[in-house]
């Protein structure tokens, strides 16, 4: 039996293609992995480039129709492999490189044949847990999974056997679809007789994410689909999940998600307004803290301008607080979240002092016109005041990171979404 198949679902995008070709394919070459562009663009870009690496019997190249959804693409991949050969299968975006370490690391983890690992991209140091447990499982892996290329499936175990007709039946619903994965995820393991499953951390720097400060297509739409969309998807598992881990779970996307910030852009944009919010508010009310939803509700009902005066006013007294006590004001990370903080300090009109990040490999020098500077070494040498802005998943490992830097200056550290 082959061990991996990793699969690679892309639309239109022959140059992120190629760039991910480029550096995969000498990795590819030397381990026991196989890889399958899955490519539904309407032109043959994406078909040239591949063809390119004809040479290599590692990779392979599917048509699919252009109409398909991302949803019902990952179904269709997965039940093309049902029958396979292989005893894995590997789903990931065709934006993330995955360097060496994390394959070495990877494959080594399968040796334990478990039935499901979840990868947690975010981590800062690599571990591995077993289990057993259906709410662990749940409240641990449920938002990691949102996010291709954090699944390994077995598929003689999950793959196999799955009720196809009734999963698309369920899942492929305009509702429920952006999570529509995760959904089958949890259905799958539900139906499994004592699964064991695997969460693997990965330290994020074994991987590389192109598309890492771009903004995401679906913003546009991010109340319904991390409200309604995830809640529905959520609360429509067995009863094998507890009440109590479903609603833990619920809070997954959380302050990451739907922020104040966020919120005052998206009313900007007129993408978010009172209709919205009272069209979506059981869900809000579900997943935050009573003062959290007031605050959504008063953003949807005052004009933009006065919430983002309001906003700014209150990053400008936090900003002067700190620098008043003598720190330095800083944002962890370099991706994404990092650039929304920094748009923040821009909107308010104040400045910072850069950007602290665990290693320099695969980060700017400068991000947002200021410096980007190691952690270990900015701690030891300034009392900072720190606004952690990285993924939900990766939260945790961060503060525990911050923490165990061993300086004599004060250190203080804050999540971006309470910022």
């Amino acid at each position: 039996m082959k061990n991996l198949a990793l699969c690679v679902p892309t639309y239109k995008r022959a140059d992120i293609i190629e760039r991910f070709l480029n550096s995969e394919i000498g990795i590819i070459n030397n381990y026991d992995i196989d890889l399958y562009i899955f490519d539904s663009s309407d032109d043959d870009l994406t078909q040239k480039i591949v063809e390119k690496y004809s040479d290599s019997t590692k990779i392979n190249y599917i048509r699919m129709d252009s109409h398909l959804s991302s949803a019902e693409k990952v179904f269709l991949i997965y039940q093309q492999f049902e029958e396979s050969d292989y005893e894995y299968i590997w789903m990931t975006h065709d934006h993330t490189e995955i360097k060496e370490e994390a394959f070495q690391l990877i494959l080594y983890s399968l040796d334990q044949k478990a039935d499901f690992y979840v990868i947690n991209l975010h981590s800062s140091k690599s571990s591995s847990q077993i289990m057993s447990d259906m709410d662990e499982f749940m409240v641990k892996n449920a938002w990691i999974l949102n996010r291709f290329g954090t699944a390994i499936i077995s598929i003689p175990k999950v793959i196999k056997g799955t009720n196809w007709r009734y999963i698309n039946g369920k899942y492929l619903r305009k509702k429920v679809m952006n999570y529509a994965h995760v959904g089958y995820y949890l259905e799958r393991i539900s139906q499994i007789n004592n699964p064991r499953c695997v969460l693997l951390c990965v330290p994020h720097e074994f991987f590389y994410d192109y598309t890492r400060c771009e903004k995401r297509s679906w913003d546009y739409d991010t109340i319904r689909i991390t409200t309604e969309c995830w809640g529905s998807i959520i609360l429509s598992q067995s009863s094998k999940y507890s009440r109590k881990s479903k609603r833990i779970t619920l809070m997954g996307p959380g302050k990451t998600e739907i922020t104040q910030y966020k919120l005052i852009k998206m009313k900007k944009e007129k993408n978010y307004s009172l209709i919205i919010c009272l069209r979506y508010i059981k869900w809000l009310f579900r997943m935050f803290h009573i003062i959290d939803v007031l605050i959504f509700l008063l953003i949807s009902i005052l004009p933009y301008r006065i919430s983002e005066f309001i906003y700014n006013i209150k990053i400008k007294n936090i900003v002067k607080r700190e620098y008043k006590k003598g720190n330095k004001v800083v944002i962890y990370g370099a991706g994404k979240f990092a650039v929304e903080c920094a748009e923040k300090f821009a909107k308010a009109n104040v400045d910072y002092d850069g950007f602290i990040v665990k290693t320099m490999k695969d980060n700017p020098d400068i991000l947002c016109k200021h410096n980007v500077y190691v952690a270990e070494d900015y701690l030891i040498n300034n009392n900072c005041f720190i606004i952690i802005a990285v993924s939900r998943h990766g939260m945790d490992e961060v503060k525990e990171y911050l923490g165990n830097i061993k300086t004599k200056k004060n250190i203080k550290f804050i999540e971006s979404g309470d910022f």
